[in-house]
């Protein structure tokens, strides 16, 4: 059932530009009530990271890139062999910028990443909102015809990708490459909590029909009566879904101000690169320092706050990382590898 669980982030590496022995390249995870996983970002070694955060390999699994920085892509190709040698049945679909299809296309002209499974690859075009779609990339691909396989494909208000119960959003992010994105997850508004003890007072058989309810729909018993749901008080008001922003690589951004200035934001994923001593770098390498991602998150007042893509610099002494955050919003996390937060 929808909305019935918890939806589990785990970050599976936290380390900008270089690994350490202490840290994996950045890749985040959200792990869905359904069962179903949103791979963010594939630092080096991610596919280590899936085994050590017993993340089971069959699942429906969706990747989305941040941008064309290797730091963020290189374990890619290694993540999608390790899934065919496993015998992945399900399709993997992919988004990402410009550049993301002919980067594994690379890799299966030249190391054989070929595979039963299809992998899907859709390029964002946030310049006029469309993105490319190119054909599955399976044991049938050929390269002929190509061109006339390629598709594109609208979208509108930065939805990508759009399920029953949440949708992708995709925002400009303000780094180094061409194009840089930052994702919004946006879960679909919950239904409100049932009551079983009203909808057995008006003697509602158990069943399908409960499970309509639950949903917000209006039933029709054999008896004729029509059940409104909400105007009979077995379900209680409509609550929002959870909303889950990643910022990817970027400067303080105007398109996240704008969203969580306008969105109740249950969690911000923002990276935090230097400490606030190293202001005139963040902006030469547009990264953003601890003291701008915590003043993000104050001004648009979001729940909570975890910080990620840290210098290597600091992994000897995160304490540092901590206080300094700490002083500057209440309810931050933190990251490190394999850190799993519930919501």
């Amino acid at each position: 059932m929808p909305w019935c669980g918890t939806l589990r982030v785990v970050f599976l590496g936290t380390a900008a530009s270089m690994s350490t022995i202490k840290a994996r390249l950045q890749s985040i995870i959200y792990q869905l009530d359904d069962g179903s996983l949103l791979l963010f970002d594939t630092g080096e070694d991610v596919q280590r990271a899936f085994e050590e955060a017993k993340i089971k390999i069959n699942k429906p699994l969706t990747i989305f890139i941040t941008h064309m920085h290797g730091d963020h892509v290189i374990g890619l190709p290694g993540l999608l062999f390790r899934l065919g040698l496993l015998n992945r049945t399900k399709d993997v679909e992919i988004f990402g910028p410009r550049g993301l299809f002919f980067y594994l296309l690379a890799q299966r002209l030249t190391v054989g990443l070929i595979t039963e499974y299809k992998i899907l690859v859709n390029e964002i075009d946030l310049a006029d909102n469309s993105m490319t779609a190119y054909p599955p990339m399976d044991v049938n691909f050929t390269l002929e015809g190509l061109d006339e396989q390629i598709k594109k494909v609208n979208f509108e208000d930065g939805i990508i990708k759009e399920t029953k119960n949440h949708s992708i959003i995709v925002l400009n992010a303000e780094h180094t490459t061409i194009q840089s994105f930052s994702y919004i997850y946006k879960e679909q508004p919950k239904p409100g909590k049932f009551n079983p003890e009203r909808a057995m007072a008006l003697k509602i058989p158990r069943g399908h029909l409960w499970g309509k309810m639950q949903e917000g729909q209006t039933v029709t018993l054999k008896d004729g009566r029509i059940i409104d749901p909400y105007s009979e008080s077995i379900v209680g008001t409509p609550r929002e879904g959870r909303v889950i922003v990643l910022s990817g690589d970027t400067r303080p951004s105007q398109a996240i101000m704008e969203f969580i200035r306008n969105n109740r934001v249950n969690l911000l994923i923002h990276e935090a690169t230097y400490t606030d001593e190293f202001q005139a770098m963040a902006l030469d390498k547009k990264h953003s320092t601890i003291g701008e991602a915590c003043a993000v998150a104050r001004e648009g007042n979001v729940e909570k706050l975890a910080l990620t893509h840290f210098s290597i610099r600091y992994f000897d002494d995160m304490q540092k990382v901590e206080s300094e955050a700490k002083e500057q919003f209440n309810d931050v996390i933190i990251a490190h590898d394999n850190l799993a937060i519930e919501l």
